[in-house]
């Protein structure tokens, strides 16, 4: 007798690995917080926005001018040079070349006067002194006599109210058609200061806009409120409405007739429903 031939035995299909969809639960626990009943902590928060837009003064002030950048790069190349030469020694030459750069860069700068009176007051004060020039070698130290003579004469004249004798000055001077009224100040040539002025403007206007749509929301927000609390009121009210017609309807299924304690309070649950429907509509 034959032994009986075993069947290859069959292997198993695999499990085709299905992947779980999470789309749309991501989906909704990212909209959620949009759809989110308001709280009062939302509204608190569009109140301090309003209040942040109060205290801007800092955004709007402009900066004095600064040194000018030829004076603060000599002074940067002066450090670095020191800086170069405390570490290899043998940098002295090269720091007088930056101190010689620096004191070029310094006459470059101009000099402010040491006085009260405008600029529209000195210089017509200048013109009328006279002033001796000189090409020797000694230009430079007789110019700073000059300007320090012109100086002593303004300080000694003594007036009173520098600003409004610029005024007077600037007016007379219009009317006898020697200086033009329309002629560009100093600083309308100052293209960083125009556009500290554009970008300051603009920043009004947005933070204006801004304000006002803060203002809509929480304006939008108290209203929301309110009907948030009305809708709640009617959640309870139609679950008063759903009690009393379980038992109107069980008392039905028993065959027998509703009270009248149960038909007053279906009839009571059923107004109130009604009005805070009405109250709803109203907002």
């Amino acid at each position: 007798i034959e032994p009986a031939k075993v069947a290859p035995a069959v292997p198993e299909p695999k499990k085709q690995f299905m992947p779980k969809n999470d789309t749309p639960n991501r989906f909704w626990s990212f909209v959620e917080p949009y759809c989110a009943p308001i709280q009062l902590d939302d509204v608190k928060f569009l109140e301090d926005l309003i209040k942040s837009y109060s205290d801007m003064n800092e955004f709007y002030k402009v900066p004095q001018l600064g040194p000018h950048y030829s004076i603060r790069w000599a002074k940067e190349d002066l450090e670095n040079e020191k800086a170069k030469s405390s570490e290899n020694g043998d940098g002295k030459l090269k720091t007088e070349e930056a101190k010689d750069l620096m004191s070029s860069a310094a006459k470059k700068e101009v000099k402010s006067d040491s006085t009260p009176f405008g600029e529209l007051t000195q210089r017509l004060i200048q013109g009328l002194m006279e002033e001796s020039t000189s090409t020797g070698d000694d230009g430079q130290e007789r110019s700073g006599e000059q300007v320090g003579s012109r100086n002593s004469f303004i300080q000694s004249l003594r007036v009173a109210g520098e600003d409004s004798l610029e005024k007077q000055i600037k007016k007379e001077l219009e009317e006898q058609g020697i200086l033009d009224p329309t002629e560009d100040e100093g600083d309308d040539n100052d293209e960083i200061l125009q556009e500290l002025n554009r970008c300051q403007a603009e920043l009004k206007a947005v933070a204006a806009h801004n304000q006002q749509q803060i203002k809509r929301l929480v304006k939008l927000a108290r209203e929301e409120l309110n009907r948030q609390e009305i809708r709640n009121k009617l959640a309870e009210a139609d679950e008063e409405v759903k009690e009393a017609y379980s038992r109107i309807s069980s008392a039905r299924i028993k065959k027998r007739s509703p009270t009248k304690k149960e038909k007053d309070m279906a009839w009571k649950a059923i107004k109130d429903r009604e009005a805070i429907i009405k109250e709803l509509d109203t907002l």
